[in-house]
């Protein structure tokens, strides 16, 4: 049985993809469109196409949408074991702090939270602009850099992700997640090739 949208792009948006890293997305999509008889081909920057063959010398087409979605990586770990980020992709520093993170470390997923400089020891100047993503530090309950590194496994490098799963916003067909602006056109252009999968090229 054909899953609904809503569940595709749910599902979607729930995996991590960072620019390069976007394996667990093909995965899925190779997955979804198994037994459909369409060809497939990677090149070396992680793309995936999907071909379906014509039978005479019409013009080709493409139907295209990206994979990857904004994120993080670890860019360095403070004495006192928290994690400094730099980012993958737009971020806007007002939607960071307070966000639940995952670290993807050498160990498995290690669960953080954005946080900051607290707002009664900085001037009233500085509590009226953004906070920068360099004034933020991820806090995974490590009290120092070995621990971070040897405990957890975090290292410099590793990719981080918000850590959130698509939902319907209180019963209705509105979603909220992360990675829509791609992970929406994705799964569109999912039941588009599902359909056209079906039809006889020229």
């Amino acid at each position: 049985m054909s899953k609904d949208i809503e569940i595709v792009l749910k599902e979607l948006s729930n995996l991590p993809s960072t620019s390069g890293d976007e394996e667990l997305v093909v995965d899925y999509l190779k997955s979804e469109l198994k037994g459909y008889g369409l060809e497939v081909e990677r090149d070396n920057l992680g793309s995936i196409a999907f071909i379906k063959r014509g039978k005479g010398n019409g013009p080709s087409m493409m139907f295209a949408a990206h994979m990857d979605s904004p994120g993080f990586m670890v860019s360095g770990i403070d004495k006192q074991g928290t994690i400094r980020l730099t980012q993958i992709g737009g971020w806007w520093g007002h939607v960071l702090l307070a966000q639940l993170v995952n670290i993807h470390s050498k160990k498995g997923i290690v669960t953080g939270i954005v946080g900051s400089r607290p707002p009664h020891i900085v001037s009233v100047e500085e509590r009226k602009k953004v906070v920068e993503l360099k004034d933020m530090f991820v806090d995974i309950g490590s009290q120092s850099k070995e621990e971070t590194i040897k405990k957890f496994g975090v290292n410099i490098g590793d990719r981080v992700t918000p850590k959130s799963n698509a939902f319907n916003l209180n019963g209705t067909h509105y979603i909220a997640g992360k990675g829509l602006d791609d992970k929406a056109s994705l799964a569109a252009w999912l039941f588009a090739m599902k359909q056209l999968a079906k039809l006889d090229t020229h």
